[in-house]
């Protein structure tokens, strides 16, 4: 299994050199864990991250930053258009989903912005440090990883990845079909991985990577029929 640091503005962060350790040093670091946290298929133990629009020197420089272990291999891509075409006929695997749960707000608070440029303006876009310093809770502490707590583990494996008074968020693998939604609460389902369907009653829903489905309080539980192997991810809004 291939996870995939894609260029995007890289180059130009990279100039900066007080800037490769944001943009080079740690994603390898944060890759090469998700890598071996997530990905279940890697062959024989090892991993392999590629990467894309550096130099061979600067990343033979940052592997050896970065002290990966012996059965890591960082291998460099041609360019990006190489990344797609590899992704897309399975050579590679197509890298880390990252799933973001958040208000329903459309405000944005910069601190700094990377020196993007507005396409519109063309100046660069604006900064709200005040704002943004003004919305961050210095006495929250230092923030740390969850780990998720397994409800159950066979025959389906479902898995409490968060919870807090706005909203909880499980996440189920599974082969066999399964109950989701409960009685009086509104339930969301996003697949990440597979497809199946949805049943309730008679009716029947398809569900495919990528698709996200309500399900209103008044049904109550339902049934995902999976083709196959899936990842669903359930989230509950607490009232």
């Amino acid at each position: 299994m291939i996870r995939i640091i894609a260029r995007n503005e890289l180059m130009r962060r990279v100039r900066d050199r007080s800037m490769l350790i944001t943009c080079i040093v740690a994603p390898l670091a944060l890759a090469a864990i998700l890598g071996f946290a997530f990905a279940g298929g890697t062959a024989n133990g090892r991993l392999t991250i590629g990467v894309s629009g550096v130099s061979p020197s600067l990343v033979r420089a940052t592997t050896e930053a970065v002290h990966l272990p012996g059965q890591v291999t960082v291998m460099l891509l041609a360019n990006a258009a190489t990344v797609k075409r590899d992704v897309k006929n399975g050579t590679m695997g197509g890298g880390v989903v990252v799933f973001e749960v958040q208000q329903n707000s459309d405000v944005t608070f910069r601190l700094y912005d990377w020196d993007r440029v507005d396409t519109q303006t063309g100046q660069p876009r604006a900064l709200q440090v005040e704002q943004a310093l003004g919305s961050i809770d210095f006495l929250e502490g230092p923030a740390g990883p969850i780990a998720p707590v397994v409800e159950a583990a066979a025959p389906v494996r479902r898995s409490r990845l968060f919870q807090c008074e706005h909203f909880w968020l499980w996440r189920v693998r599974a082969q066999s079909p399964f109950a989701v939604g409960a009685v009086g609460e509104p339930r969301v389902l996003v697949c990440i991985e597979g497809t199946g369907q949805v049943e309730y009653g008679r009716a029947i829903y398809a569900v495919a990577k990528g698709d996200v489905v309500l399900l209103p309080a008044v049904l109550g539980q339902c049934t995902f029929q999976p083709r196959g192997a899936v990842n669903v991810l359930e989230i509950e809004i607490p009232e």
